[in-house]
């Protein structure tokens, strides 16, 4: 019987799925795991490629995209395992990731939720993997910018409770849907995840939920890989976005302040300002090109060189270096690296390509963005 279910929403981002189930497999080599992947009918070819590279796996088909919130919950429902990671597709966890959360847990029997440090694959630190309370003054700080321009600052940056204390394991109130690790007793006492948010603020909601029911939320200094936002890439829509992600923070406040009209008309007049403010910038999701002419490919199990600033890393996970690739990018930050990981027994043969992945050379090449763009 599984001790961990672990659960991944794939839409249209097979390769960057398998990646992430490639570094589960082996953070869970003496765990009973238990993989679940629900596709929002991506239309690609998504679950035959995966099931043929992994049958192991449970797998779930939707006719049409239900949202994060509910494909989650068809997973958590057909499952039973008694803790639940809610995983991001565009992820990788270490090694030694779920036997910590798992220590955790066993250590803390009132813990409901575990979040971990997130980085991106330039290293950057992931502040939303780690916040504070959901108030009204923390939300209109973040909304208006007075988070980013102060980000050390508790006062004004208490919506990610600030960022000095990012190295040490402690408290948290909000943890990140790209990694929520959970007792499934307190997730179900939680109600599961709240099906009216459909992508965006269900983490929110489901914090909030937990500690309302008495368990307390911790936050562990493990550093993962969440490049963040390659499913929303695969169809951004910024008419679609903006309202979707500032529109759930008021789902939130009509949700858990129904009396507080006051609250509710201050943070929907915010909210209609940002996304007024969004739109017009006329933001676009696409990342920027891989520079190849300034590429050092890497051995994952040699001692990491002095290399400039700006060079963009090619390394081949396998298991047993996972944990080292995300030691070297959380310990990369500022130096404007750039990691991407090449697979070069794999294909893309069986999927249909609508995201038109290109490799270095044989093989597969992922990096932020998914696509290498040759320059």
């Amino acid at each position: 019987m599984a001790v961990i279910d672990v659960i991944i929403v794939n839409y249209k981002v097979p390769l960057f799925v398998e990646q992430t189930i490639k570094s589960v497999l082996a953070a869970s080599k003496n765990i009973p795991t238990a993989i679940w992947v629900v596709d929002n009918n991506s239309n690609d070819n998504s679950v035959p490629y995966l099931k043929a590279r992994f049958p192991e796996v449970n797998y779930i088909s939707n006719t049409e995209n239900v949202g994060f919130s509910k494909a989650n919950n068809q997973a958590i429902r057909s499952s039973s395992a008694p803790f639940v990671l809610l995983l991001n597709p565009d992820t990788i966890i270490g090694e030694n990731t779920l036997v910590a959360c798992l220590e955790e847990m066993n250590n803390n029997t009132a813990c409901g939720a575990i979040g971990i440090r997130m980085h991106d694959a330039e290293g950057n630190y992931k502040p939303e993997c780690r916040r504070g309370s959901f108030s009204l003054w923390n939300t209109c700080c973040k909304i208006i910018g007075l988070s980013s321009k102060f980000p050390n600052c508790h006062l004004f940056n208490g919506y990610y409770m600030g960022l000095n204390e990012k190295h040490k394991a402690g408290k948290a109130n909000i943890l990140c849907g790209a990694f929520m690790f959970m007792r499934r007793q307190a997730l179900e006492k939680a109600g599961l995840l709240d099906e009216r948010f459909f992508m965006y603020g269900e983490d929110v909601d489901l914090s909030y939920s937990i500690t309302k029911n008495g368990y307390n939320i911790r936050y562990l200094p493990i550093p993962m890989l969440h490049y963040k936002g390659e499913s929303e890439s695969a169809a951004f829509n910024s008419k679609r976005y903006y309202p979707a992600f500032y529109g759930a923070m008021l789902l939130f406040y009509q949700k858990h302040h129904p009396n507080n009209i006051f609250m509710q008309a201050i943070v929907k007049h915010v909210v209609q300002w940002k996304i007024k403010q969004s739109l017009k910038k006329n933001y676009s999701k696409e990342k920027r090109p891989i520079d190849t002419y300034n590429l050092y490919h890497y051995n994952l199990n040699d001692p990491f060189p002095n290399l400039p600033s700006g060079t963009t890393i090619i390394v081949e996970p396998t298991p047993g270096t996972y944990q080292k690739l995300l030691n070297l990018i959380a310990h990369s930050e500022g130096k404007q690296y750039t990691f991407i990981t090449h697979y070069p027994n794999c294909s893309t043969q069986g999927l249909q390509p609508t995201i038109p992945y290109r490799s270095l050379d044989e093989g597969i090449t992922l990096s932020p963005g998914g696509l290498v763009k040759l320059l």
